[in-house]
C-alpha cells in the first residue's frame, strides 16, 4: 500500500505558482513545498492545474527579468534613492526627520544590450572579425546595426 500524497489540489497550485514567480528553480520549489525533486516533476505530469502554474510562475518571473533587462539596455531604468534630513532647532536639538526619495534614470548599459543581443538577435562574440575579415567592432545606430568597415 502507498503513502497518501501530500499533493493539496487547493494549496500545491498556488504554492509553486507563488515560487515560480520567485525565481525559484525546482529544487527550491520542492523544498518549499516539503516534497522531492521528483515529486514535484510527477505532481507536474499528474495535474494539468499544477503544471498550468508552475509554467504560469515561470513565465511571469521570466517577463519580469526581461521587463528589467530591456529598460537596463535602452535607458530607462531606473534607482530609487531615500535620503534622510534632520530638522534642528536653535539649540540643535532634532524636532523633525524627514525621509526625501529620489528617483534617478540610469544610463544604458552595454553589458545588458550585448546580453540581450545575443540571446535575441543571434550575435556572437568573435574577436577574430567577421567571415569576410572585417573587423570586430559593430556600431549600433538608434535601430539601425551596421559593421563597421563595410559598405
Amino acid at each position: 500500500m502507498s503513502r497518501p500524497t501530500k499533493y493539496d489540489p487547493e494549496r500545491s497550485p498556488a504554492l509553486v505558482l507563488a515560487l515560480a514567480r520567485r525565481g525559484c528553480n525546482l529544487e527550491q520549489i520542492a523544498e518549499g513545498l516539503g516534497v522531492t525533486v521528483d515529486t514535484v516533476c510527477r505532481w507536474r505530469k499528474r495535474h494539468h492545474e499544477f503544471s498550468e502554474a508552475l509554467k504560469e510562475g515561470r513565465d511571469k518571473a521570466n517577463a519580469d527579468v526581461e521587463n528589467e533587462l530591456w529598460n537596463l539596455a535602452t535607458g530607462n531604468a531606473t534607482q530609487v534613492e531615500t535620503r534622510t534630513r534632520k530638522v534642528r532647532d536653535k539649540s540643535g536639538k532634532v524636532v523633525e526627520t524627514i525621509e526625501e526619495t529620489h528617483e534617478k534614470r540610469l544610463p544604458p548599459s552595454m553589458a545588458a544590450q550585448a546580453f540581450w543581443l545575443k540571446n535575441r538577435a543571434g550575435w556572437a562574440d568573435n574577436p577574430e572579425g567577421d567571415a569576410d575579415g572585417g573587423p570586430a567592432v559593430t556600431v549600433v545606430l538608434g535601430t539601425e546595426v551596421r559593421p563597421i568597415g563595410h559598405d
